[in-house]
């Protein structure tokens, strides 16, 4: 196990550092501390290492208002109503960022920022820190961030942890974009997702708080593995927010994910309610990834462990809220390796 560190240039005067995780196995994780994003995984496998993910090549890419590749999303993941909720009779205005609503946290989200970082030789892990002041992107309360990432043995594991001085929502989630072929489109990668339920979003894919019932012939319907194209094909956009069935502990299994050649298989496992599924249809002018393949339209798929999302203005679906008392934390564990089944 060893871990190097590169750093690539400096963002609003803060080093941006590149760091390079790599098991026992041979597995190589490359982390930017800009947002905590993984910008590259590359997995051993006969013919040399694959790329399963998709990053972006040059870190400045990252800057600019578009697609989330590989960064933390947050304070909350995915889009508010209005960019606005109401707590105890008071309403809070958030940053807008896209189309008249706020997205992943608004434009300096988590994603968008440059956080501390520090080694842990020993475990092989990462330590991220960032401080929110009291009003940043509209949010209330002074906020201190915590992350882990750690590689062991084809699992790289995420411990998110968030204290606060005042109530203030949080939901949180990766945004890795995965392809476990190394090349595109996602289409015949097989997709298993435990989950008979998901989220009623409107036109403008905002959710209106209502769960909808997944039956075996709905295009949504994952619970038994299937090819993505037999449930999404060719330019169908997929991006939607699964309930799944069994949900309170980091050992439960929340998606897999196996490559066309049956090579490789990601597991994701979350103490997180819902996930959000998106396959990369809006992907599109971002050039080439770190490992040259086109950003385009479905070359990857997200798998992004949440809240289940819609909840900061419909409470009935989950409480996202921490307190001083209650802080927020969030464990992820994904695992790449040959498929058993």
């Amino acid at each position: 196990m060893s871990i190097e560190e590169e750093v690539l240039g400096k963002h609003n005067g803060v080093s941006v550092v590149r760091h390079r995780l790599t098991d026992d196995n041979g597995q190589v994780v490359s982390i930017l501390n800009l947002g905590v994003t993984v910008q590259r995984w590359q997995v051993p496998i006969k013919d040399g290492l694959r790329d399963v993910v998709l990053g972006y090549k040059n870190w400045e890419s990252y800057l600019p208002e578009g697609p989330a590749l590989g960064c933390l999303v947050g304070p909350l993941a995915g889009r508010v109503e209005g960019a606005s909720f109401v707590h105890d009779g008071k309403r809070f205005n958030l940053t807008r960022n896209s189309k008249g609503v706020h997205i992943h946290g608004g434009p300096a989200g988590i994603g968008k920022l440059v956080w501390g970082v520090d080694r842990d030789e020993e475990n092989n892990a990462l330590r991220y820190t960032l401080s929110l002041p009291d009003g940043h992107m509209g949010y209330p309360g002074k906020r201190s961030l915590e992350v882990e990432y750690r590689l062991a043995n084809g699992r790289l594991s995420l411990a998110i942890y968030c204290s606060t001085d005042a109530l203030t929502p949080m939901n949180i989630s990766q945004h890795i974009a995965w392809n476990l072929s190394g090349r595109a489109p996602i289409f015949d990668h097989t997709l298993t997702i435990p989950s008979r339920r998901r989220v009623e979003f409107d036109q403008y894919m905002v959710p209106t708080g209502q769960l909808l019932s997944i039956d075996q012939s709905s295009s949504f319907f994952f619970a038994r593995s299937k090819r993505m194209r037999d449930g999404f094909g060719h330019l169908q956009k997929l991006d939607d927010c699964l309930v799944l069935d069994d949900r309170g502990r980091s050992d439960t299994v929340a998606a897999k994910l196996v490559s066309p050649d049956s090579a490789l298989a990601l597991r994701i496992l979350s103490d997180q309610p819902a996930v959000v599924v998106y396959n990369c249809s809006g992907l599109q002018g971002a050039g080439k990834s770190a490992s040259d393949v086109k950003l385009q339209p479905f070359a990857g798929v997200c798998i992004e462990d949440q809240a289940i999302v819609g909840a900061i203005n419909h409470p009935h679906l989950q409480d996202v809220f921490i307190t001083p008392d209650v802080p927020y934390r969030h464990m992820c564990h994904m695992e790449i390796g040959v498929d058993q089944e």
